[in-house]
């Protein structure tokens, strides 16, 4: 009774499984004559970062940094040293990098003692414009 039922179940998937498929004549397929193909531009993407960091007991490292995946990308880099006077952050000192493809700026800055630092990075690209801040340095 048990291989019956398993058997007319097996008879029963195959037949609901089959599904018939019909081809379509060759006057219905369209023809590839009319498609235009073009030629895909790669975006020049950018990659960019920002640091600052203490370096010694003297002194903080401002970096920065734009790669393009493209040699040819104009890269500028402006970077503001900037200081919190407790109400505002204010501009303490200004660097700036250009160049194409890969742009890097390093720099050691001997700020004032006794405030928090940060560094505002100003990326212009081909690809775009960014703006960075890093994390704040108590000096």
């Amino acid at each position: 009774m048990k291989r019956q039922l398993i058997g007319a179940l097996c008879a029963a998937l195959v037949l609901l499984g089959c599904v018939p498929a019909y081809a379509a004549p060759a006057s219905a397929v369209p023809s590839t004559e009319h498609i235009v193909t073009q030629d895909v531009q790669p975006r020049a993407a950018v990659q960019v970062a920002c640091s600052l960091t203490k370096y010694d007991s003297k002194q903080m490292k401002l970096y920065a940094s734009a790669v393009a995946n493209n040699d040819s990308t104009n890269a500028r880099i402006y970077a503001v040293l900037e200081r919190y006077n407790g109400v505002s952050w204010v501009g303490v000192n200004t660097f700036e990098q250009s160049g194409k493809g890969e742009v890097y700026l390093q720099k050691y800055v001997s700020p004032t003692k006794g405030y928090r630092y940060r560094a505002r990075v100003l990326f212009f690209t081909d690809a775009g414009d960014y703006t960075l801040y890093s994390s704040e340095v108590r000096w």
